[in-house]
């Protein structure tokens, strides 16, 4: 049986995206965790144990010899083990914060490093690009003439890549630790363009 021709089946019927839903997800779960029994299944999406049963048959019948029950009563992956459904451990991991599904393993998110951002610093920072006039900042080194080329997010911080007249060169900074900017007409705007660096 070609799985995805059943699993076309199975959407057509009534009620047939709720089936593929759970069958993706006890996939899932075999997949990632190594096993599933029928009470977790049934404790996710809140159906009987008999369909819980009926549900695991069914991935059975699509993907034959795919999962195997151990003595506990448990399905685990077979040693030829193939997904049918595309895997997303992002996905599978934000769904095991849903009752019944708990996972030891816990996801923690960083804050959002644009929910902290100084608009005052930022909107100067556009400015000058926009304007291609550099400004003096407050750094922790002391206050430097700089050029401010690209924001670089991180995932976790906000970086300022641009070029700084006090080294010479390009230079990153972190967002978070610039202050106070102020125009500075009286130094060269610089370009940078991979290596080769323009002051006009």
């Amino acid at each position: 049986m070609n799985p995805k021709f059943r699993l076309n089946e199975i959407v057509a019927m009534r009620g047939g995206e709720g089936i593929v839903s759970r069958l993706r997800w006890l996939e899932d779960r075999i997949y990632w965790t190594g096993g599933l029994g029928r009470s977790e299944l049934s404790c996710r999406f809140g159906i009987s144990i008999t369909q819980a049963s009926h549900d695991i048959s069914e991935y059975g019948r699509i993907t034959p010899g795919n999962i195997v029950m151990t003595s506990g009563k448990r399905y685990v992956p077979s040693a030829s083990f193939k997904p049918v459904f595309p895997k997303c451990a992002r996905s599978f991991m934000e769904d095991g914060r849903h009752e019944g599904s708990a996972l030891p393993l816990k996801v923690e998110r960083n804050p959002d490093p644009w929910l902290a951002v100084d608009h005052r610093l930022l909107a100067a920072l556009v400015s000058a690009s926009v304007a291609a006039t550099p400004l003096m900042v407050a750094t922790p080194e002391g206050r430097v003439a700089l050029c401010p080329h690209c924001i670089v997010d991180d995932g976790t911080s906000l970086l300022l890549r641009g070029w700084s007249h006090a080294t010479g060169s390009e230079e990153l900074w972190r967002l978070s630790d610039l202050s106070s900017p102020v125009p500075a007409p009286s130094v060269a705007w610089v370009v940078h363009m991979g290596h080769d660096v323009l002051a006009p």
